[in-house]
């Protein structure tokens, strides 16, 4: 089967599917279901803080206020350059409103040095994205004395199918 009839099936099961069929970094458009990929970053460590409470995708919304006009996306800028300053989950302010438990991890985070820190979508889980693993282990320490935290590196797209084909 063609790569881009599976990416048609893919994108019927959901939005973030097709994205399996590339792995690596890759930039998301559409609903995030048109996928090209990118040259992949060096690797990064990545400590993912999962607090025991869950959160309702729909709460945040419906305490969303959107009042900024509409910018263009900083994701373009960050690709060029490569700044991870650039990123930004724009329901954090609202998250950390209902949750600022998720405040304290995300600072915990950058002041261990995290390159990035942010809430996952609406939460609960967080993530401090770090140049160093050392820095990473030092953070997941910390962390992991009142939260489930895991240690991750990221994956370029040629280990990421040598993963996903491994024993198959």
């Amino acid at each position: 089967m063609e790569k881009s009839s599976l990416q048609e099936y893919g994108r019927r099961l959901g939005a973030d599917v097709p994205y399996f069929l590339d792995g690596g970094l890759c930039l998301g458009e559409g609903r995030g279901d048109e996928i090209t990929p990118l040259p992949d970053l060096p690797v990064y460590y990545c400590v993912l803080a999962l607090p025991s409470f869950r959160i309702l995708t729909s709460d945040v919304y419906s305490r969303l206020r959107l009042t900024s006009p509409a910018e263009a996306s900083k994701m373009n800028r960050f690709l060029a350059r490569r700044e991870f300053g650039l990123l930004e989950n724009k329901l954090e302010e609202t998250v950390f409103s209902l949750y600022p438990r998720l405040k304290a991890i995300k600072s915990s985070f950058l002041h261990k040095e995290a390159v990035l820190s942010l809430v996952s979508g609406t939460g609960s889980a967080v993530f401090g994205l770090f140049d160093d693993r050392e820095k990473a282990a030092r953070a997941l320490a910390e962390i992991g004395r009142t939260e489930e935290a895991l240690l991750v590196e990221t994956l370029s797209r040629e280990r990421y199918w040598k993963r996903a084909t491994a024993g198959v």
